[in-house]
Protein backbone atom coordinates (compact mmCIF):
# COMPACT_ATOMS: atom_id res chain seq x y z
CA UNK A 1 0.00 0.00 0.00
CA UNK A 2 1.22 3.69 -0.52
CA UNK A 3 1.46 6.01 2.00
CA UNK A 4 -1.64 7.74 1.24
CA UNK A 5 -3.77 4.21 1.39
CA UNK A 6 -2.40 3.79 4.76
CA UNK A 7 -3.26 7.13 6.27
CA UNK A 8 -6.31 7.17 4.39
CA UNK A 9 -7.22 3.51 6.48
CA UNK A 10 -5.90 5.08 9.86
CA UNK A 11 -8.37 8.34 8.95
CA UNK A 12 -11.60 6.03 9.33
CA UNK A 13 -10.04 3.97 11.66
CA UNK A 14 -10.39 7.15 14.06
CA UNK A 15 -13.39 7.70 12.59
CA UNK A 16 -14.83 4.34 13.79
CA UNK A 17 -12.83 5.09 16.88
CA UNK A 18 -14.87 8.45 17.78
CA UNK A 19 -18.16 6.85 16.64
CA UNK A 20 -17.81 8.71 13.53
CA UNK A 21 -20.25 6.65 11.12
CA UNK A 22 -18.26 8.19 7.88
CA UNK A 23 -16.92 4.48 7.01
CA UNK A 24 -20.68 3.32 6.49
CA UNK A 25 -21.50 5.88 3.86
CA UNK A 26 -18.14 5.49 1.88
CA UNK A 27 -18.94 5.25 -1.87
CA UNK A 28 -16.88 2.64 -3.68
CA UNK A 29 -13.78 3.31 -5.48
CA UNK A 30 -13.59 4.07 -9.26
CA UNK A 31 -11.15 2.33 -11.16
CA UNK A 32 -7.68 4.09 -11.75
CA UNK A 33 -7.81 4.52 -15.48
CA UNK A 34 -11.34 5.86 -14.85
CA UNK A 35 -9.93 8.38 -13.17
CA UNK A 36 -7.48 9.41 -14.88
CA UNK A 37 -9.71 9.70 -18.04
CA UNK A 38 -12.40 12.25 -16.13
CA UNK A 39 -9.08 14.56 -15.23
CA UNK A 40 -7.44 14.40 -18.82
CA UNK A 41 -11.56 15.24 -20.10
CA UNK A 42 -10.47 18.62 -18.39
CA UNK A 43 -7.32 19.12 -19.25
CA UNK A 44 -5.79 17.89 -15.66
CA UNK A 45 -2.45 15.47 -15.38
CA UNK A 46 -3.30 12.17 -13.27
CA UNK A 47 -1.60 13.18 -10.42
CA UNK A 48 -1.04 10.07 -8.84
CA UNK A 49 -2.34 11.17 -5.43
CA UNK A 50 -5.71 12.39 -7.23
CA UNK A 51 -6.19 8.93 -8.77
CA UNK A 52 -5.57 7.18 -5.63
CA UNK A 53 -7.67 9.32 -3.45
CA UNK A 54 -10.60 8.62 -5.71
CA UNK A 55 -9.71 5.06 -6.32
CA UNK A 56 -10.11 4.58 -2.61
CA UNK A 57 -13.54 6.01 -2.69
CA UNK A 58 -15.99 8.14 -4.96
CA UNK A 59 -16.68 10.65 -1.76
CA UNK A 60 -19.10 10.32 0.62
CA UNK A 61 -22.74 9.09 0.15
CA UNK A 62 -24.76 12.06 1.63
CA UNK A 63 -28.05 10.62 0.02
CA UNK A 64 -27.31 7.55 2.47
CA UNK A 65 -26.31 9.26 5.01
CA UNK A 66 -29.37 11.43 4.92
CA UNK A 67 -31.47 8.20 4.99
CA UNK A 68 -29.93 7.05 7.80
CA UNK A 69 -30.02 10.07 9.57
CA UNK A 70 -32.90 12.23 8.93
CA UNK A 71 -32.34 15.58 9.67
CA UNK A 72 -28.88 15.86 10.03
CA UNK A 73 -26.57 17.93 8.32
CA UNK A 74 -24.43 16.59 5.42
CA UNK A 75 -21.78 14.41 7.16
CA UNK A 76 -18.07 15.44 7.09
CA UNK A 77 -14.92 13.71 6.52
CA UNK A 78 -13.25 16.43 8.77
CA UNK A 79 -15.26 19.41 10.58
CA UNK A 80 -16.37 22.12 8.33
CA UNK A 81 -14.91 19.88 5.52
CA UNK A 82 -17.04 17.67 2.78
CA UNK A 83 -16.02 15.09 0.68
CA UNK A 84 -17.82 15.10 -2.83
CA UNK A 85 -17.60 12.76 -6.00
CA UNK A 86 -15.33 13.03 -8.63
CA UNK A 87 -18.07 13.94 -10.56
CA UNK A 88 -18.92 16.81 -8.35
CA UNK A 89 -14.79 17.80 -8.50
CA UNK A 90 -14.99 17.67 -12.12
CA UNK A 91 -17.66 19.92 -11.88
CA UNK A 92 -16.33 22.73 -9.78
CA UNK A 93 -13.35 22.76 -11.90
CA UNK A 94 -14.95 23.53 -14.78
CA UNK A 95 -17.38 26.28 -12.78
CA UNK A 96 -14.49 27.93 -11.54
CA UNK A 97 -12.81 27.77 -14.28
CA UNK A 98 -15.06 29.37 -16.52
CA UNK A 99 -16.09 32.11 -13.82
CA UNK A 100 -11.95 33.08 -13.56
CA UNK A 101 -12.32 33.37 -17.74
CA UNK A 102 -15.81 35.80 -17.23
CA UNK A 103 -13.89 37.40 -14.67
CA UNK A 104 -10.33 38.40 -16.34
CA UNK A 105 -12.92 39.18 -19.66
CA UNK A 106 -14.48 41.80 -17.79
CA UNK A 107 -11.36 43.31 -17.22
CA UNK A 108 -10.42 42.52 -13.75
CA UNK A 109 -7.17 43.69 -13.14
CA UNK A 110 -5.50 40.40 -11.69
CA UNK A 111 -3.46 37.42 -12.93
CA UNK A 112 -5.49 34.32 -13.86
CA UNK A 113 -3.87 32.20 -11.36
CA UNK A 114 -4.50 34.83 -8.54
CA UNK A 115 -8.16 33.76 -8.79
CA UNK A 116 -7.96 29.63 -9.84
CA UNK A 117 -5.20 28.13 -11.52
CA UNK A 118 -5.98 26.03 -14.08
CA UNK A 119 -3.99 22.81 -12.65
CA UNK A 120 -6.40 22.95 -9.19
CA UNK A 121 -8.43 20.46 -8.50
CA UNK A 122 -11.03 20.74 -5.84
CA UNK A 123 -10.97 17.84 -3.64
CA UNK A 124 -12.87 19.09 -0.17
CA UNK A 125 -15.73 21.50 0.12
CA UNK A 126 -15.12 24.04 3.36
CA UNK A 127 -17.28 26.73 2.47
CA UNK A 128 -16.33 29.56 1.43
CA UNK A 129 -13.58 27.61 -0.28
CA UNK A 130 -12.25 24.39 -0.69
CA UNK A 131 -9.02 22.20 -0.56
CA UNK A 132 -7.76 21.25 -4.27
CA UNK A 133 -4.75 19.08 -5.21
CA UNK A 134 -2.22 20.93 -7.66
CA UNK A 135 -2.33 18.47 -10.89
CA UNK A 136 0.17 20.44 -12.74
CA UNK A 137 2.76 17.28 -12.58
CA UNK A 138 2.50 13.47 -12.14
CA UNK A 139 4.53 13.50 -9.68
CA UNK A 140 4.15 11.18 -6.87
CA UNK A 141 3.03 14.09 -4.04
CA UNK A 142 0.74 17.26 -5.09
CA UNK A 143 0.43 20.26 -3.14
CA UNK A 144 -2.47 21.16 -1.33
CA UNK A 145 -4.11 24.61 -1.65
CA UNK A 146 -6.50 25.94 0.47
CA UNK A 147 -8.74 27.98 -2.67
CA UNK A 148 -11.00 31.07 -1.63
CA UNK A 149 -12.73 33.04 -5.09
CA UNK A 150 -12.97 36.10 -2.76
CA UNK A 151 -8.93 35.43 -0.88
CA UNK A 152 -8.71 38.34 2.03
CA UNK A 153 -5.34 38.97 3.47
CA UNK A 154 -6.54 37.77 6.61
CA UNK A 155 -7.46 34.41 5.24
CA UNK A 156 -5.48 34.21 1.79
CA UNK A 157 -5.80 31.16 -0.95
CA UNK A 158 -2.77 29.62 0.07
CA UNK A 159 -0.17 26.33 -0.27
CA UNK A 160 -1.04 24.28 3.25
CA UNK A 161 0.12 20.83 2.90
CA UNK A 162 2.99 19.54 0.58
CA UNK A 163 1.32 16.69 -0.15
CA UNK A 164 -2.34 15.33 0.45
CA UNK A 165 -0.74 12.15 2.59
CA UNK A 166 0.80 14.59 4.52
CA UNK A 167 -2.46 16.43 5.15
CA UNK A 168 -4.27 13.11 6.36
CA UNK A 169 -1.39 12.25 8.33
CA UNK A 170 -2.53 15.88 10.01
CA UNK A 171 -6.32 15.03 10.12
CA UNK A 172 -5.24 11.50 11.68
CA UNK A 173 -2.85 13.53 14.41
CA UNK A 174 -5.87 15.89 15.50
CA UNK A 175 -8.30 13.15 15.75
CA UNK A 176 -5.99 11.16 18.09
CA UNK A 177 -5.04 14.54 19.78
CA UNK A 178 -8.37 14.67 21.20
CA UNK A 179 -9.15 17.57 18.30
CA UNK A 180 -12.02 15.83 16.62
CA UNK A 181 -14.76 13.93 17.93
CA UNK A 182 -18.36 12.63 17.18
CA UNK A 183 -21.54 14.46 18.78
CA UNK A 184 -24.51 12.29 19.12
CA UNK A 185 -26.36 15.05 20.21
CA UNK A 186 -25.95 16.94 16.86
CA UNK A 187 -24.74 13.85 14.66
CA UNK A 188 -21.47 16.07 12.85
CA UNK A 189 -18.03 16.39 14.01
CA UNK A 190 -17.10 18.37 16.51
CA UNK A 191 -13.62 20.53 16.96
CA UNK A 192 -12.23 21.52 19.76
CA UNK A 193 -10.75 24.88 18.94
CA UNK A 194 -8.33 25.04 22.46
CA UNK A 195 -6.50 21.74 21.71
CA UNK A 196 -6.21 22.58 17.75
CA UNK A 197 -4.24 26.20 18.99
CA UNK A 198 -2.09 24.70 21.82
CA UNK A 199 -1.48 21.25 19.85
CA UNK A 200 -1.21 22.25 16.23
CA UNK A 201 -0.87 26.52 16.58
CA UNK A 202 -4.50 26.38 14.27
CA UNK A 203 -6.19 29.13 14.98
CA UNK A 204 -8.86 29.20 11.73
CA UNK A 205 -11.04 26.44 10.53
CA UNK A 206 -8.31 25.86 7.56
CA UNK A 207 -5.67 22.72 8.57
CA UNK A 208 -2.95 23.45 7.28
CA UNK A 209 0.95 22.33 8.03
CA UNK A 210 2.64 24.87 10.92
CA UNK A 211 5.37 24.04 12.85
CA UNK A 212 4.32 22.57 16.69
Amino acid sequence: MSELENVLGDLVAEHVRVGSPVGDHLRPGLADDEVVRRLQSIGLRPAPEAVELFAWHDGIDQQSWRAASPGARGLELFPYAFFSDLGYAVDSFRRMRDLTEETLGAGAAVAGDELWRASWLPIFEADPGWYGLDCSSEASASAVWIMYWDATDVDPTRRVFASLATMIGALVARFRAGAYTWSAEHQRLLADETVLATQFRQTRHAVEDRPT
